[in-house]
């Protein structure tokens, strides 16, 4: 880690210069602080935060900092001035945390901003457009899905920021108590939404939408109760393709049995009873991280009350993409997210823009780029093994879902979980 510099000055902003940035695709490492990828000058100035975004339109969030501290939490901006960086990173990188980072200009001006200079900014603005939250179990669409709002021009999609990382995955989430993460959740989510949309078309102004990694079910129940009105889609696929979706990467597959400790933190929000001790069964597998993250996750969206379930709405990824379904569900989830009757929806220019592009080109995340480690997974044995089929499909994971407490829409069938909403019903 470099040196931290993001502690912030009362009524003002701390401005630096951008010295150093790690541009290494490494998407192993999310939710780290500012200075685990960055270094600044040690040359700063205290500017007023009003002024600062009135000498400049090239604004842009890239982290939050201390989010479990009342006193001490902040935001890090930085200036990314030039119009055509700016569209590569909102329109044309798949993550906004790589994005940024790629393309971050060195010499550039850096910000850090505590919240309650932050908030008072934000108090001053009519914050009133829809949102909405995509909820993912990973390797699921939902890059593509935040492609396709931006193709409707009508939404402000921000696709894996790095505050989502930490708000979602790390220690700020984590030490946080519930009120400081909302907290977090809404003056982070404002601020981005807000800076972004100068970069977006202007009736994009009226709908924003935040797209994180696939992760915790804090973070999401934070952000509907930072949000009371927003809407939550939510895609999934199976357990077994996504486990295998991972290692065709060449990623997450445990060299050794994860500690309870490991376990407990990604199985936090579990609403099943035992479900961490039926994961300890799995320990031996090398699929157990993405098997329990996927489990907790699609178990998390299923918890009675967590959202008013007029708010919720789930999609698969088979019907997302199916040749036969993607136009019938697509509209639907667009309605949901009243989009509906808004958007021109031409099911050719649908296929041409949005379905037949690489929604994750450039990153080593896409199939279409491989890594070196990919080209070596494939070389290799298949990614599950019998003993890990056996082990997704079995009694483990039929015992830990076939509880009565669970909705009755959802039922487990071999490896899969299969939603009544699924066909673009809200659950």
């Amino acid at each position: 880690m470099m040196a931290d510099f993001t502690s912030p000055t009362p009524l003002s902003a701390r401005v630096h210069r951008l010295a150093s940035m790690d541009r290494d695709d490494d998407v192993k490492r999310p939710g780290r602080p500012a200075s685990s990828y960055m270094s600044v000058s040690a040359e700063s100035e205290a500017v007023e935060f009003e002024t600062l975004l009135q000498e400049s339109d090239g604004w842009l969030v890239y982290s939050v900092e201390r989010a479990w501290t009342d006193e001490d939490a902040a935001l890090v901006l930085l200036e990314v001035a030039d119009a055509g960086l700016q569209r590569k990173i909102y329109f044309e990188e798949a993550f906004l945390d790589r994005g940024i980072r790629i393309h971050a200009p060195l010499g550039c001006r850096v910000a850090v901003v505590g919240f309650p200079v932050v908030e008072a900014w934000l108090a001053g603005h009519d914050v009133g457009p829809k949102v909405s939250f995509v909820g993912n179990t990973g390797r699921c669409g939902s890059t593509l899905f935040h492609r396709l709002l931006l193709w409707t021009g009508e939404v402000v999609s921000l696709s894996e920021p790095q505050w989502s990382d930490q708000l979602g995955k790390s220690d700020a989430s984590r030490n946080a108590t519930d009120a400081q993460l909302q907290r977090a959740v809404r003056t982070t989510a404002l601020a981005d939404f807000l800076l972004a949309s100068k970069r977006f078309p202007p009736k994009a102004a009226a709908a924003w939408s935040l797209n994180p990694k696939g992760g915790s079910g804090r973070f999401q129940r934070a952000f509907a109760a930072a949000f009371p009105e927003s809407k939550h889609l939510f895609l999934y696929r199976s357990c077994r393709k996504v486990t295998e979706s991972f290692g065709s990467l060449g990623r997450h597959r445990a060299t050794e049995a994860p500690t309870a400790d490991n376990v407990h933190l990604r199985l936090e929000d579990a609403v099943v009873p035992g479900l961490r001790e039926a994961f300890m069964k799995l320990s031996t597998v090398g699929v157990v991280r993405n098997v329990e993250a996927w489990c907790a996750t699609v178990l998390e969206y299923l918890e009675e009350g967590s959202i008013d379930d007029t708010r919720k709405f789930v999609l698969r990824m088979d019907e997302f993409v199916g040749a036969d379904t993607k136009h019938v569900v697509v509209p639907k989830a667009l309605a949901f997210l009243d989009l509906g009757t808004t958007v021109d929806y031409d099911p050719a220019d649908v296929d041409r823009n949005v379905f037949g592009v690489d929604s994750q080109k450039g990153s080593n995340m896409s199939r279409m780029t491989p890594t070196k480690a990919q080209q070596q997974q494939k070389k290799k044995e298949p990614f599950l093994t019998d003993t890990d089929l056996a082990l997704i499909k079995d009694d483990i994971l039929v015992k830990v879902f076939d509880r009565d407490h669970l909705k009755p829409k959802a039922r487990l069938d071999g490896h899969d979980l299969i939603l009544k909403g699924s066909a673009g019903i809200p659950f």
